[in-house]
């Protein structure tokens, strides 16, 4: 249903962007990520609340920033998989504050942050790949233990096996 209320025009979405969004791409510090707001004609609240998860959904994968180093071969994991994998986090100043280079850390995708979500089902196993996660699809404004709020964060990602 909002596939085609969005092909039908019933549909309209917009971005917010923050006044300093453009610094916090380079690095420095900033107050708050985009916002999106949707607008859907005739339509009741749970049809306006799918309407915004897709479109959300949609402006999230453009917004991870991503580069494919290598992106591997076999399976591609889903929400529901178990992964191995091998990562350093860091932010945006260089700063490591997570690092699991050696033995490959066995995790759920649907139990990790939003951007990885977004970012390991582009891979398939034994893929690379470095993600530019803004803080929404993150941790938001609150910190996490050495990660200060409204970070963005830089990983680099191995994905060692996909079960």
């Amino acid at each position: 249903e909002a596939v085609n209320l969005i092909r039908e025009n019933k549909v309209r979405a917009m971005v917010v962007f923050p006044e300093d969004f453009g610094a916090r791409m380079h690095g420095t510090p900033g107050t708050a990520d985009p916002v999106i707001q949707v607008i859907a004609d005739g339509t009741d609240a749970n049809t306006a609340r799918l309407l915004h998860g897709y479109i959300q959904g949609v402006w999230a994968t453009w917004l991870v920033g991503r580069e494919h180093i290598n992106p591997g071969s076999g399976p591609v994991p889903n929400f529901n998989s178990i992964l191995s994998v091998r990562y350093t986090g860091k932010l945006m100043n260089g700063t490591i504050f997570d690092s699991r280079t050696t033995t490959p850390v066995t995790l759920q995708l649907g139990d990790v942050i939003a951007g990885w979500q977004v970012g390991l089902p582009l891979l398939q196993k034994g893929g690379f790949i470095k993600l530019i996660i803004p803080s929404s699809m993150a941790y938001g404004c609150q910190p996490a233990g050495a990660i200060p709020g409204n970070s963005i964060l830089y990983f680099e990602i191995e994905l060692v096996d996909v079960q």
